[in-house]
């Protein structure tokens, strides 16, 4: 007997401290107007919210966690999807997403260095909406969110998605005829000529977004606005966005006007500080047409301002050996134009030695001149060179006398380690 009441005893004080445990949780929670990560910070620092949010959630049942999706927090409410996220708890999911979607309670958000003002409802559908609801359910919820018009980021995303049925063409109508621009957006995938006149609002409205939606359906009378556009970039000494979408849209096009357009980014009436930028969007816009169009374009944007990728790479070494071959040698000489791009480096070395280039000039160059980002991917392809080769190794001892970067130093004094030994 006294054993029982003793154990009873012993729950409730446990119960006690449990829950006095939770609601000091709670209020720190509560208390804060962030919503933090895991790890914040530029350093990633685990952050204290997090880890007390992550207490809260273990000292809860299911129901307990559930309940917590409708506290007065949206801290404490952003937690609970979290943690709820993960479990297998049975409810009406759906119900409950369509009552979060309308959460536009503000709050800030932390993960890692990067601090943005979001809508909880937005959290919490992100954290729940692929893991609760079946695919039909996600469907119906996407249409009503449009239907609604919702404020939330996560409407914005369905508007901009690949997503079409007949019952969400009519919802995204209705909100384009409210001027809102990624509704308008929107309705070029449908391509249907009705909309047209709402698609060129777009121009006034977010000219990125227009270009991005003519891609949808190109017209040959919008040629003239496109040139005009065109020659009224040509001399800006900042570049923007949308021109990214701009030349997109008119490699679309395929034909001589496309290519019209491309040459003018090349002539000198384009500010010169910033037609790298003019040719790095091209390059972007045309790099998958790998049918012949635009191989005078692709051609010059490798050899003479280093933008290539392993598929084109491998393209011309099929259609046009010659040519590959030489712009692998090209590559070579200027590798140090790839230290942002070592992968593309490190494949040419292969597919030049693949393609009995001799390398040995190459390599030494390299070893001599260039930084410790692309020499360290010549270091890691040694093996395409003969190992002890005179040439190379004078190159690594030239190096060694002026080089004082212990991360170019290394590798090179193992390479000499390794010669020797082999001898």
């Amino acid at each position: 007997m006294r054993k029982a009441i003793f154990l009873a005893f012993l729950f409730i004080s446990c119960t006690n401290v449990s829950s006095k445990k939770k609601e000091d949780i709670l209020q720190k929670l509560r208390s804060s107007k962030h919503y933090e990560a895991s790890f914040i910070g530029a350093a990633a620092f685990e952050s204290e919210l997090y880890k007390a949010a992550d207490e809260l959630a273990g000292l809860c049942s299911d129901r307990e966690l559930l309940k917590l999706l409708k506290d007065e927090s949206p801290v404490v409410r952003c937690y609970a999807s979290n943690f709820i996220a993960d479990r297998n708890i049975k409810a009406d999911w759906y119900g409950i997403l369509l009552k979060e979607a309308e959460d536009y309670s503000e709050l800030s958000f932390q993960s890692g260095c990067i601090i943005s003002n979001v809508y909880a409802g937005d959290i919490i559908l992100e954290d729940l909406f692929n893991k609760k609801l079946t695919e039909p359910e996600q469907k119906k919820l996407k249409l009503e969110l449009v239907k609604k018009q919702s404020k939330l980021n996560f409407a914005n995303s369905i508007l901009l998605s690949q997503d079409m049925s007949d019952e969400l063409y009519a919802a995204t109508r209705d909100w384009a005829l409210t001027g809102n621009a990624n509704a308008i957006f929107s309705l070029a995938k449908y391509k249907k000529d009705e909309d047209l006149q709402l698609i060129d609002s777009l121009k006034d409205k977010d000219i990125d977004l227009f270009f991005k939606a003519c891609q949808y359906n190109t017209r040959e009378s919008l040629k003239p606005f496109l040139e005009e556009y065109m020659r009224s970039i040509m001399p800006k000494e900042h570049f923007y966005t949308e021109w990214k979408s701009f030349y997109k849209l008119v490699a679309v096009y395929h034909d001589d006007f496309s290519k019209k357009i491309f040459r003018l980014a090349f002539f000198d009436k384009v500010t010169y500080n910033i037609r790298e930028y003019h040719l790095e969007f091209i390059y972007d816009a045309i790099k998958d047409y790998l049918d012949g169009f635009y191989d005078d374009y692709l051609k010059i944007l490798w050899t003479k301002h280093n933008l290539v990728d392993k598929e084109i790479i491998d393209y011309f070494l099929l259609t046009d050996k010659e040519f590959a071959l030489e712009g692998l040698k090209t590559t070579l000489l200027n590798s140090n134009e790839y230290f942002f791009d070592t992968e593309t480096l490190d494949y040419i070395i292969k597919a030049a030695y693949k393609n009995k280039i001799d390398l040995t000039e190459y390599f030494a160059r390299a070893i001599k001149e260039d930084s410790v980002t692309t020499l360290e991917i010549y270091m890691k392809n040694m093996d395409c060179v003969q190992a002890g080769n005179k040439t190379i190794v004078d190159a690594v001892k030239a190096r060694l006398e002026n080089e004082s970067n212990r991360y170019v130093t290394g590798p090179l004094t193992k390479y000499l380690e390794d010669v020797s030994t082999e001898k």
